[in-house]
């Protein structure tokens, strides 16, 4: 009998030790597998960060009309942008988006960049207050629609349409606060040569300045949730005896539902590049743009935006009057069918006119009625 309790109680011990084993077994394959899912979980989202590709379109059937002419209707795709972007490691990061709706050919600009790419450089975070970009990239203007992603625009301004808006350098920003930045930038002036984007120039006798770039100097601020602002300086010397000059104030409010931005911008051009004045010197443009809107829902938003904007000569420092008045309305409504607000559809009515005092002759008014989306499409 003793001996069989003695036998038993081994089988136990035996068997004790072998459930222990087991059991711990067991924890250390289930906390490795937590670790494994945990893992692939941070090598996923560290893929994810980087490489985001993206697709930017706003396309439409649109009904445009100017003055008496007939009434012509087409399906249109006014954007269409590819997009990429990532984060390397913390202190890396790049970017790309290039205009597939326009011509590629780089062979003739002077960065070898074809006009259609955006943006193409890399970012460095040089500590938690001062990054650097390299390559091509927005010009630091300010204002608030000037900084936005192009499919969110329907009709430009006309200074937003002729300023140049992408080109290749260097910026510099430091971030005082989370909520107050400042961008210091140098860029190419242009892209394409200085004869074809000042033709007057050889008659007048000039040369091309020896540093032909837009130095920009950036203020973005906001305060508090409601309100933001955007500000900037721009010069640039165009000729050993002419420079030009762009300031931007962009402010952007909301209240609740309720919201918009306003904002102001002037250039002045010692030699002019524009082509719908003919002034070859000191043309000066100042623009005005109101936009407001109200989410009516979660999914349903309207709107209504008004543009002006003079055209006109400075001479012995002194205003010779506006050559060129336009002015531009718009409204519309937006329908979002879902909560990520990437995908949008829209019905726009867009209202356009100028006055050409230099020839004492009005623009027949321009109108365009447009149905159709906007759709940031992230394809990775």
């Amino acid at each position: 009998m003793k001996t069989i309790m003695t036998a038993t109680s081994a089988l136990l011990l035996v068997a004790s030790l072998f459930c222990g084993t087991a059991h711990a077994q067991q924890q250390r394959v289930l906390a490795a597998s937590e670790e494994s899912l945990a893992e692939q979980i941070h090598l996923v989202k560290s893929r994810q960060d980087k490489f985001k590709l993206f697709l930017n379109t706003q396309a439409a059937l649109s009904r445009t009309q100017a003055g008496e002419e007939i009434p012509r209707a087409a399906f249109e795709v006014r954007q269409l942008r590819i997009e990429a972007k990532g984060q390397i490691n913390p202190w890396l990061s790049y970017h790309w988006r290039q205009r597939l709706n326009r011509h590629n050919d780089g062979t003739n600009t002077i960065d070898n960049l074809s006009a259609s790419v955006d943006v193409a450089g890399i970012g460095l975070a040089l500590s938690d207050r001062w990054s650097l970009f390299l390559g091509r990239q927005a010009v630091a203007y300010g204002g608030i629609e000037y900084d936005l992603n192009p499919i969110e625009v329907y009709e430009y301004a006309d200074m937003l349409e002729y300023l140049p808006a992408f080109l290749t350098g260097a910026k510099v920003a430091y971030s005082l606060t989370p909520n107050h930045q400042f961008q210091l930038q140098a860029v190419n002036s242009r892209i394409h040569s200085f004869e074809s984007n000042y033709p007057q120039a050889r008659a007048m006798g000039v040369e091309e300045a020896m540093f032909p770039f837009i130095y920009s100097l950036n203020w973005n601020g906001a305060f508090g949730r409601h309100f933001k602002t955007r500000y900037s300086v721009s010069y640039s010397p165009q000729t050993e005896r002419h420079n030009a000059y762009v300031v931007a104030l962009g402010h952007e409010f909301s209240v609740g539902n309720f919201g918009g931005y306003f904002d102001l911008m002037y250039s002045f051009e010692g030699l002019n590049r524009k082509r719908f004045v003919p002034i070859r010197e000191n043309e000066h443009n100042l623009s005005y743009i109101l936009k407001l809107h109200y989410r009516l829902t979660d999914r349903w938003n309207i709107f209504a935006k008004g543009m002006y904007e003079g055209q006109g000569e400075i001479k012995d420092n002194r205003e010779a009057g506006n050559w060129r008045i336009s002015m531009g309305i718009l409204g519309g409504v937006e329908f979002y069918p879902n909560r990520d607000n990437n995908l949008r559809f829209f019905a726009t009515y867009v209202g356009r006119t100028s006055e050409r005092k230099f020839e004492a002759k009005s623009d027949p008014f321009r109108h365009r009625v447009s149905v159709g989306f906007v759709y940031q499409l992230p394809m990775f």
